[in-house]
């Protein structure tokens, strides 16, 4: 039996309008062989819904290691062996000073800065290559199937047809629907519980009847399209009813605006040529008096095909092990409402379908051509396309799921909680040398940009700490409607401790020295000076906290011990005066740290509204139980590209409760480098020039290599929701909300 078809230009530019509105929705990791589990198994006619499918291609995306920048896949180069993490702005000009250097801290080789070359992506495993032919062997099977079909309606009735297939399909899916639930589900499930512990009665155990039901739900809406289009198919062609359902495409994105997600300029222009494309096909010669029932009855397909879509994916994030038991549940509704079409379908048919006989059934099984595109249809292009697809989402689920999370940055409202903007580099100064023009007005503009909106930068001596405040008065009065608002704090980092509250004593070597602490009435003289630099910068909403101060056990080279515990101390009494917020450093002093801390907790609760210290432990890097001593005090855990290196520092901060991070970057170091641990989860690059060629002209278009600005706390957040398997959007609004809490409103009018 063969089919001819012939295809009008009108249809042809309906279709490449459309696959490019489809292209137009995914990103480029995104264009690799994909099949959905979700709608397009599960179709009356098999009317491929190209936008569907590639919508499909987008959120299933076979997922690989490259990154999206403005639409083109990259990977950002590894520059140099030096890790920028190891050293902080404060420390660089007393370490040439001090000319002290620890084997393993060398200074940077400015010219490694010249390298070009991007490493190559790493290889994929094995698992995940199986998973890729599964889901190209499935769209290849299913792919046979609209033959079949159109076969198999000229030996059976569409209501009657329908029944077996989806009969079979539901009853190979069976066992999936009875399985028991997935513990990682459950595990999944208690993490979530756990973060939002604060809200006990919202706790409920997924089960097996609740996953079923969402799946059953969506196969309603599928149900629907499906009677719609085979309603259709009576006075449409086949092709054309295909290019109706594509506006899928422009359901979805719709959908997610009306729930408050912000649309991509890519899906805004995506909906826009897929509604051209229909039209183009509606329309092409003919006016709106012509169009058929038909026609307007097809229409409903991409309503209901869209909003089973988007269903299926909030069930997916809701239940992201039970993919077979989804599918299963939209199989067997499918299969429910096709017997009742088959049974009340009188009154959308010419003639009234009843059930079959036992005779005719038994004459249908025994015909091996209508038996043979029965099991085509039933098990192999719907049943075992799926099973091959849940298969394989098995390996892949991890990775789409934090793929597909990471494409949202729905808030446009961040915060970026620690930055380093006296920072010489943005001068232009890197390592002594003038690379280029000052360009700090182009990396809050770029900040802004990116929907940074607020800044807090970090000072590290009592001068710096005047510095900063006149570098914010200056930034508060440039006219700029749009514009970063930038607060500061007030402190010693605790490497600088010795430069104020010691004296050096020297026994007339280079090699060696000592230092004694100041008499306490200098170290009080001390203390009142930050006191009156806070209260100043407090007074005008510029000073949110007293810092960046505390403990650097790691580099006792430039402070002792003893040095910096008598800063922590005088510091801790500053906070106290001032009743500000603590910004503390800590580095390998975690215990030392909560002991001090815990000494001062009762004076540093000075807020009645605010439980326990009010403050945050920033770049943090520690265990995840020096984390949770430090979380028992009330204190925050800053989180930057230093504190996501390893994989031990990532099941650390997978520990640490969402409500208790705050997002930072600590620019401009502790970039997230090709051999962090957390690199994988980065979707989000920014294009870059090497220093050298670097200028203001190119500053409005790129970053500095190697260079962090705030812009990049995006990348932070994005590691989290790929360590957590969370929404981008939630970790960025969580984590300003945390800043919120922490520092107020951070609002200057």
């Amino acid at each position: 039996m063969s089919h001819t078809f012939h295809i009008r230009a009108s249809q042809f530019a309906a279709a490449l309008t459309v696959a490019l509105a489809s292209l137009s929705q995914a990103p480029a990791y995104a264009f690799a062989p994909c099949t959905p589990t979700t709608p397009k198994t599960l179709e009356f006619h098999n009317v491929r819904s190209m936008g569907t499918s590639l919508k499909a291609k987008h959120k299933l995306g076979m997922i690989s290691s490259f990154a999206e920048v403005d639409g083109a896949s990259k990977r950002m180069p590894v520059f140099v062996d030096f890790d920028h993490g190891d050293l902080d702005r404060t420390n660089f000009t007393s370490l040439q000073e001090a000319n002290c250097q620890d084997e393993n801290r060398h200074f940077v080789d400015t010219s490694l800065s010249e390298m070009t070359e991007s490493p190559p992506d790493p290889p994929l495993s094995k698992e995940v290559w199986v998973a890729r032919l599964l889901l190209l062997l499935s769209a290849a099977l299913y792919g046979t199937n609209f033959t079949m079909v159109k076969s198999l309606d000229e030996s059976l009735s569409v209501g009657i047809s329908s029944t077996l297939r989806f009969g079979f399909a539901a009853l190979c899916m069976l066992p999936w629907l009875l399985a028991p639930i997935d513990d990682q589900l459950k595990s999944i499930a208690k993490e979530k519980f756990e973060r939002c512990k604060s809200d006990m009665s919202k706790w409920e155990e997924p089960t097996r009847l609740a996953a079923g039901l969402a799946g059953m739900e969506i196969g309603v809406y599928n149900s629907i399209g499906y009677i719609s289009q085979a309603i259709g198919l009576k006075t449409i062609p086949a092709n054309k009813s295909a290019f109706i359902c594509s506006m899928a495409v422009v359901t979805v994105p719709i959908l997610d605006f009306l729930f408050g997600k912000v649309l991509l300029k890519r899906q805004v222009l995506g909906a826009c040529l897929a509604a051209i494309g229909v039209y183009a096909l509606e329309m092409g010669g003919q006016d709106a008096s012509s169009l058929s029932s038909g026609d307007l009855v097809s229409l409903v397909q991409p309503l209901m095909f869209g909003l089973g879509f988007w269903r299926m994916e909030a069930a997916m994030e809701k239940y992201p092990t039970e993919a077979g038991r989804l599918a299963a549940a939209q199989l067997l509704m499918v299969f429910l409402v096709s017997l009742s079409y088959l049974i009340c379908g009188a009154p959308f048919t010419d003639t009234c379908e009843v059930l079959p006989s036992l005779t005719e059934l038994v004459a249908w099984f025994h015909d091996p051509s209508i038996m043979g595109m029965l099991v085509w249809t039933g098990l192999i292009t719907t049943a075992f396309t799926i099973w091959m697809e849940t298969l394989a989402l098995k390996t892949l689920m991890i990775s789409i799921r934090a793929a597909a999370m990471s494409s949202e940055h729905a808030t446009n409202n961040y915060v970026d909680a620690g930055a380093n903007l006296l920072d010489s580099m943005y001068q232009g100064i890197y390592h002594g040398k003038t690379r280029h023009e000052p360009d700090l007005d182009l990396v809050l503009q770029r900040s802004y940009d990116s929907g940074i909106r607020s800044i807090i930068s970090l000072a590290g001596t009592s001068n710096e700490s005047v510095e900063l405040l006149e570098l914010i008065s200056k930034l508060d009065n440039t006219d700029c409607k749009e514009k970063v608002k930038v607060f500061g704090t007030v402190g010693i980092h605790p490497t600088r401790c010795a430069e104020e509250f010691a004296e050096r004593i020297s026994d007339g070597t280079d090699d060696s020295c000592e230092w004694i602490p100041k008499t306490e009435q200098e170290q009080r003289e001390i203390i009142q000076k930050l006191i009156s630099i806070a209260n100043a910068g407090k007074s005008s909403g510029n000073v949110v906290a007293i810092g960046e101060f505390g403990l650097d056990y790691a580099r006792l080279h430039f402070a002792p011990k003893d040095i910096q515990q008598i800063g922590l101390r005088a510091q801790l009494e500053v906070a106290t005066e001032a009743k500000l917020p603590l910004y503390l450093h800590n580095r390998e002093s975690g215990e030392d740290m909560y002991s001090i801390l815990s000494e001062y907790k009762e004076r540093l609760q000075f807020d009645k509204d605010y439980p326990g210290i009010r403050g945050i432990v920033h770049s943090f890097d520690e265990s995840v139980d020096i984390a949770k001593q430090f979380m028992s005090l009330g204190l925050y855990i800053g989180i930057n590209g230093c504190s996501l290196k390893t994989s031990q520092n990532l099941a650390t901060v997978k520990e640490i409760p969402l409500e208790s991070i705050i997002l930072e970057t600590d620019c401009p170091w502790c970039d997230i480098r090709p051999t962090h641990a957390g690199y994988s989860h980065i979707t989000t690059t920014f294009p870059s020039k090497k220093e050298k060629q670097y200028n203001r002209d190119a500053g409005r278009e790129f970053c500095v290599k190697n260079r962090t600005e705030p812009c990049h706390v995006v990348q932070v957040a994005e590691v989290i929701a790929g360590v957590k398997m969370l929404k981008v959007s939630e970790v960025l609004e969580t984590c300003c909300r945390n800043v919120f809490h922490l520092f107020g409103n951070l609002d200057k009018s």
